[in-house]
């Protein structure tokens, strides 16, 4: 029996581009790369929300340990990609600049929510994020 849900690869590629379409000509161009160092850049205690980053790959690359960040909720995906099109706004910028550059530019805070404190944000936003 074919399965109706994409493959992950194919969930968290369609999550990027809308978030990506969302911030339009506020955010610069960016792509997706699957990355299997994300771990390692992180010290140990971090290595557990380790799921993207930028600056590892040329400018404008969002990297994501994919099979890992397809197990993320849809709202902590949204945030984390927001959050990561932050720091390629703000490329100085650490942590709290990049979550200011999304609430300024496109309206959105980034919260910290579940086990791991990863970004996210509601449903709701998701959605509409899902739907531009």
């Amino acid at each position: 029996m074919a399965s109706s849900s994409p493959a992950p690869e194919a969930a968290v590629l369609a999550v990027f581009e809308a978030c990506r379409r969302f911030a339009g000509s506020k955010a610069p161009p960016a792509s997706l790369l699957h990355c299997g160092d994300i771990q390692k850049g992180f010290p140990a205690g971090g290595k557990e929300r380790a799921y993207a980053h930028v600056g590892h790959w040329p400018d404008g690359t969002v990297c994501v340990d994919l099979p890992r960040f397809a197990k993320l909720s849809v709202e902590h995906q949204v945030g984390v990609i927001l959050h990561e099109l932050g720091h390629l706004a703000r490329p100085d910028g650490g942590e709290k600049e990049a979550d200011l550059w999304v609430f300024e530019a496109l309206g959105i805070p980034i919260e910290y929510r579940g086990p791991k404190t990863l970004q996210w944000v509601p449903r709701a936003v998701a959605g509409r994020i899902l739907l531009s």
